[in-house]
C-alpha cells in the first residue's frame, strides 16, 4: 500500500520521470532517495502498533492515548504481552472487561483484572462500577485494586 505521504508527493510531482523523453540517470523529484514512511511517522505519529513484531507492538501500545480506538482493538491481539500492555494503557473499563471475560492467558487475565480495578477505583460511574463487581469474571485480584486505589469509602465497600 502506498503511503499518505508518498500520494501527496505523486499528485504534486506531476508525470514519473520515467515517463519523460529524456531520462537522468538519478531520480529527479520528491521520489529521489526520500523515505516516505519517516514523513508520515512525522505528520501522523508512530505506527509501531501496526508492526509484525510484538515487541514494537507493545512499544506502540506506550505511543498510543489511553482513550484510544486502536487500544482498545490491541485487547484481541495474538500475542499475550501486547494484550497485557493494552490492557494496562486501556481507559475503555467496559472493553477492558470484555477482553478479561475473553482472555484465555492467566498473566493477561491478572494483568487486566489488576487495571480494571485501577480504573473502577476512580470511576464516577456508579453504575458501571456495580454492573462490573456482579459480573462473574470480576476476580478478587480487581477488587483488591479498587480497595488499595480508591478514595471513596463507600467504593472500598461494594461487593
Amino acid at each position: 500500500a502506498m503511503s499518505v505521504s508518498r500520494r501527496i508527493a505523486r499528485t504534486i510531482s506531476g508525470p514519473r520521470s520515467d515517463s519523460l523523453p529524456l531520462r537522468s540517470a538519478r531520480p529527479i523529484g520528491p521520489n529521489a532517495d526520500f523515505d516516505f514512511d519517516v514523513l508520515d511517522k512525522i505528520i501522523f505519529g508512530s505506527r509501531l502498533h501496526e508492526s509484525t513484531d510484538p515487541a514494537r507492538r507493545v512499544e506502540g501500545v506506550q505511543a498510543l492515548p489511553p482513550d484510544s480506538k486502536v487500544l482498545v482493538q490491541m485487547l484481541g491481539d495474538p500475542a499475550p504481552e501486547v494484550r497485557s500492555a493494552a490492557g494496562a494503557r486501556c481507559s475503555d473499563a467496559t472493553a477492558l472487561a470484555a477482553a478479561l471475560r475473553s482472555e484465555s492467558e492467566q498473566a493477561v487475565r491478572v494483568a487486566h483484572a489488576a487495571s480494571l480495578g485501577k480504573l473502577l477505583a476512580a470511576s464516577a460511574d456508579d453504575t458501571l462500577v456495580h454492573a462490573l463487581l456482579a459480573a462473574p469474571e470480576f476476580t478478587d485480584a480487581a477488587r483488591a485494586q479498587i480497595v488499595l486505589h480508591t478514595a471513596d469509602e463507600a467504593r472500598r465497600l461494594m461487593k
